[in-house]
């Protein structure tokens, strides 16, 4: 009775972690350990109280009391040692499913592009991208989020994989969102708290389905060239300062190769 009631009031692992798979399965044994312990400690009891308990082995009864005992402190202790592990098991998992809910909910193409980055899982991706072709105003919405007074990398990565039909519609948008790129970056480069964005993709992009535009872009470039040359904060709070330093030698190095071909 005892068991029946803290499983009644006490809130259940598996919907605290929402956890999935065996981790679920295995929570609730461990939930309702408050019910099946004290039925496993009442059998070596009932033995001792039957006539022929004389029968019975005396360290069997111990063995059965010493493992219930055990079961009772790793009930107690499994939650806060272990729970964590399975969250992590089903981290995945969980991630997965959130994702593909939010692109079932997402109308919106600057929300659906987040998850087209080559950071998830390509399901994730294609079921993004899937989404996002089908709006009937896709160009439109890509124009919209370039001309935005922000940097629009979500955009570039699309591009880089994917052709739109009016490329000649995209030049002054990018020109334009290219002078939010260059601020950010030297932000980026002084700002112990940002972070360096790799520029292989949208330098790619340039002279990928847009090549025959690359001269209205060149004078960006070569300001971006100069901006890169700017001394990187000695010390990054967010993010790992070798790397940093790496990513800034190797955007310095693509924005130099893609000048010297053109």
């Amino acid at each position: 009775m005892a068991g029946a009631i803290y499983c009644t009031l006490k809130p259940e692992y598996h919907k605290i972690y929402q956890l999935t798979g065996f981790a679920s399965q295995f929570s609730h044994v461990i939930f309702y350990g408050a019910i099946w312990l004290p039925i496993l400690m009442l059998i070596p009891y009932y033995f001792l109280l039957k006539d022929w308990q004389c029968s019975i082995t005396p360290n069997l009864v111990k063995m059965i009391l010493v493992i219930a005992s055990a079961l009772g402190f790793l009930k107690l202790t499994t939650p806060k040692l272990i729970l964590k592990s399975y969250k992590k098991f089903d981290e995945k998992e969980l991630a997965f499913n959130k994702a593909m809910d939010n692109i079932n909910s997402y109308s919106a193409v600057m929300s659906l592009l987040y998850y087209t980055c080559k950071s998830y899982d390509e399901p994730i991706r294609n079921a993004a991208l899937t989404k996002i072709k089908a709006c009937k105003r896709l160009e439109e919405d890509l124009i919209d989020i370039l001309e935005k007074d922000r940097t629009a990398y979500d955009v570039f990565n699309f591009l880089d994989d994917n052709k739109v039909d009016h490329p000649e519609r995209f030049i002054e948008p990018i020109i334009k969102n290219l002078t939010n790129i260059n601020k950010e970056m030297r932000e980026s480069i002084t700002d112990p708290y940002s972070s360096i964005y790799d520029i292989d993709v949208l330098l790619r992009v340039l002279e990928g389905q847009f090549k025959d535009s690359t001269s209205k872009f060149k004078p960006h470039i070569l300001k971006l060239q100069e901006i890169l040359e700017t001394p990187l904060a000695k010390n990054r709070v967010y993010a790992d300062t070798e790397k940093s330093n790496q990513t800034l030698f190797k955007n310095r190095e693509e924005v130099k190769n893609w000048l010297a071909r053109h």
